[in-house]
């Protein structure tokens, strides 16, 4: 693991939780309604929800530390929970599904995420047996199609996400792994 990232431990739910109530307003795109983040944010991002993907075996929940504090965070399915429908162009099965990669907006742009992205990759292969990754970004969110296409994603389709009543447009993104 690269340094100062580590898997996630049922002690650290609590700070998981307010780290990605912290950090998932920074995906939605400008102008979108504060009551659907913050439903989104009550209905997914729980305690209950947090302690389930830290205690799956299919599943990979990375944090990023720094001086005791958590600053970033990956949130990963394998490919028994999450299938790409193939509409999404995702094109190496199995694919471990990138749901969340996210970092405190103090840290975006420095050594945090790129250390998590490397980790991910290593822990898609080395504990999810995943041939490729796969995930979805607001077709907005500029700075994380940039972030992704650094660390060799490609857009390979498209999908729509739920966030509260709005409907929101993704590119889905997808980065072919070595064999482990």
């Amino acid at each position: 693991m690269p340094a100062g990232v580590r898997f996630a431990t049922p002690e650290d739910v609590p700070a998981l939780v307010a780290l990605a109530a912290a950090t998932f307003p920074l995906a939605c795109p400008p102008g979108t309604d504060p009551a659907d983040i913050a439903e989104f944010i009550a209905t997914n991002l729980t305690v209950d929800e947090f302690a389930a993907h830290v205690a799956s075996p299919t599943r990979v929940v990375l944090v990023h530390e720094t001086g005791g504090v958590l600053d970033g965070y990956v949130l990963m399915f394998g490919a028994s929970e999450v299938r790409p429908e193939p509409s999404f162009g995702v094109t190496r099965e199995p694919s471990a599904y990138l749901s969340k990669c996210y970092v405190l907006p103090g840290v975006l742009g420095g050594s945090v995420a790129g250390p998590l992205m490397d980790a991910a990759k290593q822990a898609a292969v080395g504990v999810l047996g995943a041939g490729s990754i796969w995930l979805n970004t607001n077709v907005a969110n500029e700075r994380a199609a940039r972030f992704y296409r650094k660390h060799g994603f490609q857009r390979v389709g498209g999908k729509q996400m739920q966030v509260g009543a709005a409907l929101m447009d993704d590119d889905v993104f997808e980065v072919l792994l070595p064999a482990g």
